[in-house]
């Protein structure tokens, strides 16, 4: 009898023993996913802030716009307003359709460097004002595309979305003019030419 009841209690010890093992394993499994998930959301942490450091004038992480010749992505780059002077804009309302109109409060948004690197060469999309006959009030905004913004020298300019193309005549001319259209229409699917437009709507 005693030799059964030292049997059992054996038995016993031995199991509990297996129990208390595999408790311990089980701590030290958890722990560990405990220390990736740790390490984990660290890194994700580290590249965010760092993310958020490199980007342009502000921006949340991974605003960055990519739209070329073979494929496009929908991020995007806020890029700065630039004041456009106001004899510029005299020369871009010389060719106006509606007589007694002007431009006023233009702002420019420089286009990426793919679009500036290889003829036909656009540089910037410009939006201003427009006042005149029919357009008294504001909010009016056409936007057009330059090569330049240099008061003495504001070329290559054409009519960029469909608004500035009804109100003005500054179309894509010469033998090349097939290539500005199309350059022109893939640049008014950026979000380049809003940007100009609402800097010039926060003025």
């Amino acid at each position: 009898m005693r030799s059964n009841r030292e049997g059992t209690r054996g038995e016993g010890t031995q199991a509990l023993g297996n129990y208390e093992r595999g408790r311990v394993v089980n701590k030290i499994f958890l722990l560990a996913l405990a220390l990736v998930a740790i390490l984990g959301a660290s890194s994700y942490l580290l590249g965010a802030s760092n993310r958020q450091r490199d980007a342009p004038n502000g921006t949340a992480p991974g605003d960055e716009f990519i739209n070329d010749m073979s494929r496009t992505t929908t991020t995007l780059v806020v890029r700065p307003c630039e004041t456009v002077s106001q004899i510029a804009l005299d020369e871009i309302a010389a060719r106006l359709r509606i007589a007694g109109s002007t431009l006023t409060s233009g702002a420019a948004v420089e286009l990426p460097t793919r679009f500036s690197d290889s003829p036909p060469r656009m540089r910037y999309v410009v939006a201003a004002e427009l006042q005149g006959p029919g357009y008294e009030g504001k909010g009016d905004i056409p936007v057009w595309i330059s090569a330049s913004l240099s008061e003495r020298d504001v070329d290559g300019i054409i009519a960029g979305d469909g608004f500035a193309q009804s109100v003005s005549a500054w179309e894509p001319a010469g033998p090349d003019r097939s290539v500005v259209a199309r350059k022109r229409d893939l640049i008014m699917t950026t979000p380049d030419p809003r940007q100009a437009e609402g800097c010039v709507r926060r003025r």
